[in-house]
């Protein structure tokens, strides 16, 4: 096998504060199974795009307003809101030729820093097996909101199950792009995936809603029926 030790980089273009370590290593026979481990600090997602202009991989001059191919991707706009300091482990483990099924697996470790302005922590995994997605597991927290995910999507046993707490949606007003956005809510949710039946059961509830529209209290609850 090839083996990376170790790969130290700063003052990336575009993010000359950021500190990135690489390690790994590459199997020589197929299927070329390889191995890759990461950390990084004083990461700043908002500053991604710019970085990607430097080495030519966008275009340095992106319309806000156009329609058709040469439209920026959407999570040019989204990293560019997302101004913060980031610091985290990251691992990617996968075979680079073999079938269209064969598993990719990531894994996101003691992600901490600052986000928008908020603190941040998250961790997560998930393996990729062709369209599905298996044996996921996510954490994280944002200032006064919480995102938890878990489970597989893709095959007709698979379930994912979903939980969100937002206790102040003023703090992510900025995200949003809703200067008024505040209230609270609350959302569990299981999404199931069947070839011939997708469901969605969830529960939400949300207070003193406020934004482009506003809602004192609220209570939803959607579940799936049962075909005859």
């Amino acid at each position: 096998s090839l083996t990376l030790e170790r790969l130290r980089l700063q003052g990336v273009p575009g993010m000359e504060a950021a500190t990135i370590e690489l390690s790994g290593d590459l199997g020589l026979r197929a299927p070329y199974p390889a191995r890759v481990q990461g950390s990084f600090t004083q990461l700043d997602p908002a500053r991604i795009p710019i970085t990607l202009e430097r080495f030519g991989l966008l275009p340095a001059e992106r319309p806000t307003a156009r329609i058709g191919k040469d439209e920026p991707p959407a999570w040019v706009d989204t990293l560019a809101r997302l101004p913060g300091s980031l610091a985290g482990q990251l691992s990617v483990v996968a075979e680079l030729i073999g079938p269209p099924d064969r598993p990719l697996r990531v894994g996101l470790q003691a992600l901490s820093g600052t986000l928008v302005g908020l603190p941040v922590q998250a961790t997560g995994r998930t393996s990729l097996i062709g369209a599905r997605i298996d044996d996921s597991l996510l954490e994280l927290s944002l200032g006064r909101t919480s995102v938890s995910a878990k489970g597989a999507f893709g095959r007709a046993e698979d379930a994912l199950s979903l939980k969100l707490r937002a206790t102040d949606l003023s703090q992510l007003a900025s995200l949003i792009g809703d200067a008024r956005l505040a209230g609270a809510v609350e959302l569990d949710g299981t999404i199931r995936c069947s070839p011939d039946a997708p469901s969605l059961h969830v529960t939400a509830s949300a207070k003193d809603l406020q934004g482009r529209a506003s809602l004192r209290c609220v209570k939803l609850c959607l579940r799936p029926t049962q075909r005859r």
